[in-house]
């Protein structure tokens, strides 16, 4: 009895020591990344079928490192109306977490974003945001950033935008999302990051070429643009393990706040 208490120690001790490494070990990325603060903040959104835990881990890594920290928390129920949570102070690389309770609509999201958007410049006195979007969230953020509409002292200035694994093969020349791609901010930035599970082509969710044909829709339109391609198997390129991974993590801070 004594042998097996022994051994079942030793080996809940190796577990945890070698859980602790594979955990420091893949959170590495981050250990050197550098970031200037500023009181702009950050909304992300998650894909169809998203929650908070889309983002809730890229949240904890990026705190944990003291890169970013959460302010607040939303969601925004079928009628459009938003919940809003506050939870850390708006300065120092906020990060707000949006959600929407009809998470299978990216038409209805598209509908309610820019009411929320304006509620955080009357209401929070924000001016200024970076959008970060996982899979159709980022199409649901491209909607509201060629909204001329939302392009007044009414709401915040858009700054950056980050898409994760979103697909934008939709977009042919005669959508409406290319022929509006002119009312881009033209002093916009956009990071594109696209999953290649295994050299396959796709994420197993949104084909490679999909992701990239966003490319030609915003080029001479906006600022900067730049696409990165993350190679590997499913726990570092399949759809959902992308917001996971934190080779993503320092690719968005340093894209964000370097």
């Amino acid at each position: 009895m004594k042998k097996f208490l022994i051994y079942s120690f030793s080996l809940i001790m190796v577990c945890l020591i070698g859980g602790t490494l594979y955990v420091q070990h893949r959170n590495a990325p981050l250990n050197h990344v550098h970031v200037t603060t500023s009181n702009t903040a950050t909304v992300l959104i998650p894909g169809s079928n998203g929650s908070t835990y889309t983002f809730n881990g890229m949240i904890r890594r990026l705190n944990h490192k003291k890169l970013a920290h959460l302010a607040l928390k939303v969601t925004i129920d079928a009628n459009g109306l938003a919940h809003i949570r506050k939870v850390g102070n708006l300065v120092q690389n906020p990060l707000i977490q949006l959600t929407f309770v009809n998470n299978q609509d990216p038409q209805k999201q598209m509908q309610y974003l820019p009411a929320f958007m304006k509620e955080l410049k009357s209401v929070y006195h924000i001016k200024h945001v970076n959008f970060v979007a996982h899979s159709m969230g980022g199409s649901v953020v491209l909607e509201y950033l060629e909204n001329k509409q939302v392009q007044n002292n009414q709401y915040p200035k858009i700054t950056r935008f980050v898409a994760i694994g979103t697909p934008f093969g939709y977009i042919t020349p005669q959508n409406s999302l290319a022929t509006a791609a002119s009312n881009l901010p033209h002093d916009l930035k956009i990071l594109n990051i696209a999953g290649n599970l295994n050299h396959t082509g796709t994420d197993t969710a949104v084909p490679l070429k999909s992701n990239e044909a966003l490319q030609p829709v915003v080029t001479g339109h906006v600022a900067s643009y730049r696409h990165v391609t993350i190679e590997g198997d499913r726990f570092k390129a399949q759809h959902s393990a992308l917001h996971e991974n934190p080779q993503v993590d320092k690719l968005v801070a340093e894209f964000l706040w370097h």
